[in-house]
């Protein structure tokens, strides 16, 4: 489950006290909250397996409460490896990026075809219950929910075009840079379209925010 919920922890421990009454059990979950923001964001990957509760029925519960304002439901067996999240605080994320960065182009290559193998996969695992821009929505909902930044979808013709806006991007927040900072968010993304599509693309990150801009803009085509 990926969701946006209002930041008032009593709304969070109203959606857990939810799960308990339903018998449904929490595997993993990172719940995300920013200062000036009037929302969180989070994934959280459920058993249902002992509820007598269906998908469906739990996300009508959900937006019932009245508080989630984006809120995708998915039902599918996981292995222990997909529902496991493993958190990393941003300053030693910085450090493992720097690490490889400073390998130079091979160091952004490699960061760029990691990125593309997991958007890729992403793709793959969750293309059956979507439509291709609803399926781009959840997943950015979801990178949002997992602390990647916040994004927006500000233009989009299928199978051509697209341009993707990310404020607080985890690659470049905190980060001073002359160039375009991001390689791997770059690569999620042309993964992502690439399997949308089911062609080749090209990603240009024409806005970041390590040289100064607002946020950063990832401009999408098809090559």
């Amino acid at each position: 489950m990926s969701f946006e919920l209002g930041s008032d922890v009593s709304l969070i421990i109203d959606t857990l006290k939810l799960f308990y009454s339903k018998k449904i059990n929490v595997l993993s979950c990172v719940i995300q909250g920013h200062p000036g923001y009037p929302y969180v964001n989070g994934v959280i990957f459920l058993d249902i397996t002992k509820s007598n509760i269906s998908s469906n029925e739990l996300e009508k519960r959900v937006r019932a409460l009245s508080y989630a304002s984006r809120l995708a439901i998915i039902e599918r067996g996981f292995t222990h490896g997909e529902a496991r999240i493993i958190a990393f605080p941003l300053e030693d994320l910085h450090n493992i990026l720097a690490s490889i960065k400073s390998m130079g182009e091979p160091g952004y290559a490699l960061l760029y075809h990691l990125g593309f193998n997991m958007g890729k996969d992403y793709v793959k695992k969750v293309s059956l219950f979507f439509s291709r821009y609803d399926l781009l929505k959840y997943l950015l909902l979801c990178y949002q929910g997992m602390g990647f930044g916040e994004f927006n979808v500000s233009k989009y013709v299928e199978g051509k075009e697209s341009i993707v806006e990310a404020r607080d991007l985890f690659e470049c927040i905190g980060v001073a840079s002359s160039e375009p900072n991001s390689h791997l968010f770059r690569g999620i993304l042309a993964g992502i379209f690439s399997e949308l599509w089911g062609d080749k693309v090209k990603v240009i990150e024409e806005k970041c925010i390590a040289k100064g801009d607002s946020k950063c803009v990832f401009k999408v085509e098809k090559v």
